[in-house]
């Protein structure tokens, strides 16, 4: 779980099917991102474009692996 207001968390889970494909999935939290009622909370914005930017780096250094 997020410590801090407005940093993003992530967790990645890899998972490999029986034919040998690795699927890898990068999940990001911050803590104040949702409010109590689960809409979005006041920090969603700035969490949002940290989970983003993260996920776009992801990609560019996994390059074309599929």
């Amino acid at each position: 779980m997020p410590h801090e207001f407005g940093i993003a968390y992530f967790w990645a889970v890899r998972q490999m099917a029986a034919d040998g494909t690795t699927t890898i999935r990068l999940k990001g939290l911050c803590r104040g991102m949702y409010s109590t009622d689960n809409g979005p909370g006041w920090l969603y914005a700035r969490c949002a474009e940290q989970i983003l930017q993260a996920q776009l780096e992801f990609v560019r250094e996994m390059g074309n692996v599929r």
